[in-house]
């Protein structure tokens, strides 16, 4: 059995008392200009945008190019896939998920320029 010192002591300290400060506290808290959708940015949530990217994200970010036609992109893509140790999709999934990433013209895809 573990120690329960710690969680004894803290309980006893949870009394009517407590929680009715507690509820006061609260109670004046200005909390007008709260907005629970407007989340700060940390590094833990930058952390868990990282670990959430596709790998079509991951392959645009970490792959050098700059403008690649079609072929040369899905063969990129593949060995990147390979290399680290991702399912590949198929080339008609592959390129309908990174339509919306890249700039696509007349078969070509390019990085875009997020500084615009």
């Amino acid at each position: 059995m573990q120690d329960t010192k710690y969680f004894d002591d803290l309980a006893e300290t949870l009394t009517s008392d407590f929680y009715n400060h507690l509820f006061s506290y609260f109670m004046t808290l200005d909390i007008s200009k709260f907005n629970p959708r407007q989340i700060p940015h940390t590094e833990e949530r930058q952390t868990l945008l990282e670990a959430n990217k596709s790998v079509y994200e991951l392959f645009i970010d970490e792959t050098d190019f700059e403008c690649l036609d079609e072929r040369s992109l899905y063969d990129s893509y593949k060995q990147y896939c390979q290399e680290y140790g991702y399912m590949t999709a198929s080339k008609r999934t592959f390129l309908a998920n990174v339509k919306s990433l890249l700039d696509v013209q007349n078969g070509v895809y390019t990085k875009k320029n997020f500084s615009e």
